[in-house]
């Protein structure tokens, strides 16, 4: 007969708090309580049919197909009907004060922060070694070789890495200052004289660069990072009173 095992919330508690989760856990908790109360203070409500839209969402994100697929996905994270549902309703409301609060700023923000969203094309590897670094610098110069052949020749398991650092499209941003600046300073299609850095030589074709466009995708990728400041604010000014009590020690 198989053993048993009763978990009882606090064991869940103390895993959580022996696995360093808690200080994620409760900025989450926190931020949660300040969407709410400035849900409140806007006066914005959900409609039924945007919470339905949310939570039919919600099943095409975890795949629930069925609602067999939906009751066996609740199980196996401990919800039940109602936490569904309020999980909709939280992330819509989540959504809806980003938009109310950090939606009108985004032209401005745009307009102060536009070269940091400038994007270029790059594709780029890193050899360990300096004087291997140049050589294959002016063998891409001389066009005696490609960069592809330098991937297959320089990086261990080629195949995976072309599918992700060896071209990438990157924000100015997104890039340390010791690259960004030669990078957008590049006139593409070119080669770069190879970078040293603490990685190594970073050896860097620029093959596009594309001005900063304010499209739907970069409209929400700003309005994330401002939403994300904004609670950040709010979060200091909020005094946060906590009722988690830590277990009594153990008998000595």
């Amino acid at each position: 007969m198989p053993q048993s095992i009763t978990l009882t919330l606090n064991d869940i508690f103390q895993q959580a708090k022996y696995t360093f989760q808690m200080p994620t856990l409760v900025r989450q908790a926190i931020e949660h309580q300040i969407i709410l109360a400035a849900a409140e203070q806007a006066g914005i409500v959900i409609a039924t049919a945007e919470l339905q839209a949310t939570a039919d969402a919600l099943r095409v994100t975890h795949q629930l197909r069925s609602a067999r697929d939906t009751l066996n996905w609740l199980e196996q994270h401990h919800l039940t009907i109602d936490d569904f549902e309020d999980l909709a309703y939280t992330q819509l409301l989540r959504q809806k004060v980003a938009d109310h609060f950090c939606t009108p700023k985004i032209p401005a923000h745009f307009a102060d922060h536009q070269l940091d969203y400038a994007q270029a094309v790059i594709y780029q590897v890193t050899i360990a070694e300096a004087p291997l670094a140049m050589e294959l610098f002016y063998s891409l110069q001389a066009q005696e070789q490609d960069f592809l052949a330098i991937v297959h020749r320089y990086l261990p398991d080629a195949a995976p890495r072309m599918r992700g650092d060896y071209r990438r499209v990157v924000r100015r941003r997104d890039l340390d200052p010791e690259l960004s600046a030669p990078v957008f300073a590049a006139a593409p299609p070119t080669v770069l004289r190879p970078i040293a850095t603490r990685e190594g030589h970073q050896l860097i074709y620029v093959a596009h660069q594309r001005p900063a466009r304010l499209d739907p995708e970069l409209e929400s990728h700003i309005r994330q990072d401002l939403f994300q400041t904004w609670l950040r604010q709010q979060a200091r000014e909020w005094e946060v009173i906590s009722t988690i009590s830590p277990p009594p020690a153990a008998p000595a």
